[in-house]
Parts: structure tokens; C-alpha cells; sequence
């Protein structure tokens, strides 16, 4: 049997008191251990929580409009094209150091794929 995925979207939907909320990420936490399993619980609250503390990686999603060039390469001059940009920050990877805390990232068609940071050495080499 592969192991176990649960995901848990959201948590803050979850309607329950402070006491509760722990007992409930206990058993969860217990589960996925007694299980080898992995479990993503979604919390929409830009606030630090008692979660960040109990779980292994904490990542934060966000997203800005920008405003900049249209398609092939087109300017309007009347106005300029709205487009979301999105971020995500690497907060806590426990055991692992994180170089590069921040991505931008897409979900175009659906699927989601991050781009490698920007690199001032790269940019350097290419100006030879």
C-alpha cells in the first residue's frame, strides 16, 4: 500500500474552540506517524498560528496584480494589461536550510509550476 495522503482544505473552516483545535491536530499528527502517511493542512490566515510550531513546513501563498505589456509583445497605450503574479515563500522546512526563500510560481492550465529565482551571477556571465 503506498503511503497515506490527507489533505485537510481548510482548516480555518473547521469551526472549533482553541482546545479542540489541538486535539484535533494531535490525532491528526498521530495518524499520519502511525501511518507513514503525509498530511497538507490549508490554513488561510496570514497570522502565525500554534500549527507553525507543530509542523514540519510552513509555505505561504500570495498574489498581486500587475499591470505591464500584453500578449506578443503588444503595448496598449490606452491602458496596460492586468495579469496576476503569484509568490510563494518558503517560511520552515524543518531540517532543511533554505537558500532562496521566495518563488514566483504559475497555475496555468490548471497545473502549478514554480520558476528558479532570479540570479545576478547568471545575468554576469551572460553580459561576456
Amino acid at each position: 500500500m503506498e503511503r497515506p495522503f490527507l489533505v485537510v482544505d481548510t482548516w480555518d473552516a473547521m469551526a472549533m474552540n482553541h482546545e479542540e483545535q489541538l486535539r484535533t491536530a494531535k490525532a491528526i499528527m498521530m495518524t499520519t506517524y502511525v501511518t507513514n502517511g503525509r498530511t497538507i493542512l490549508v490554513e488561510e490566515t496570514k497570522e502565525t498560528s500554534f500549527l507553525d510550531f507543530l509542523v514540519d513546513g510552513v509555505v505561504s501563498l500570495s498574489s498581486m496584480d500587475v499591470y505591464g505589456e500584453a500578449e506578443a509583445g503588444r503595448v496598449y497605450e490606452d491602458r496596460l494589461e492586468k495579469r496576476t503574479a503569484r509568490e510563494m515563500e518558503i517560511k520552515k522546512l524543518r531540517g532543511i536550510r533554505i537558500s532562496n526563500k521566495k518563488y514566483t510560481f504559475t497555475l496555468e492550465d490548471g497545473r502549478f509550476r514554480s520558476f528558479p529565482p532570479f540570479l545576478k551571477t547568471y545575468l554576469s556571465s551572460q553580459r561576456r
